[in-house]
């Protein structure tokens, strides 16, 4: 049986690799049927938490990426242009004429023929909508609010509740 750091440690190699608590639990030896909440605690710990950023801050620098570049980039894919694809008559541009811009929020496949030549061009817009989620929620646009109208109701409930508890 591993021990407690080992377990906790496997735990944060695992979050690292897929950002999903009770997986990585359950991977790191935790019991199946708790992996949901023990992943939620591990994650509450200061030292879980600590490790987890520091190793992460160590990627992106390993990889020399910076929170302006995944912004930008998402800003790109989210208010990409799509108008930009066509001349002014409506037809297609050649890719080689499409800016930059405009192709970063776009998914490219080329499809060739046994002969190798080129055959269709597909485009798709990548996720916009994920694009645009990522985007507010940096900017803190979709932040859960309570709004209280009267706390001494609350609290008052609260006190009953904690009175018929057992």
């Amino acid at each position: 049986m591993k021990k407690p750091n080992q377990r906790r440690a496997r735990f944060i190699a695992e979050y690292l690799i897929d950002p999903n608590a009770a997986q990585a639990a359950r991977l790191a030896g935790y019991s199946p049927h708790s992996a949901s909440e023990t992943g939620r605690a591990l994650l509450r710990k200061p030292d879980v938490k600590a490790a987890i950023d520091a190793q992460t801050a160590e990627i992106f620098d390993r990889l020399e990426v910076k929170a302006e570049q995944v912004i930008r980039e998402a800003m790109r894919i989210a208010f990409a242009d799509l108008s930009r694809l066509f001349d002014k008559d409506g037809k297609p541009l050649p890719l080689g004429e499409i800016d930059a811009e405009t192709l970063a929020g776009l998914d490219i496949t080329m499809s060739y023929d046994k002969h190798g030549n080129h055959t269709a061009t597909h485009l798709r817009r990548l996720d916009k909508m994920a694009a645009l989620l990522m985007l507010g929620k940096h900017l803190k646009l979709f932040t859960d609010r309570v709004e209280v109208a009267n706390g001494r109701e609350i609290a008052e409930a609260m006190a009953e509740a904690r009175e018929r508890a057992p």
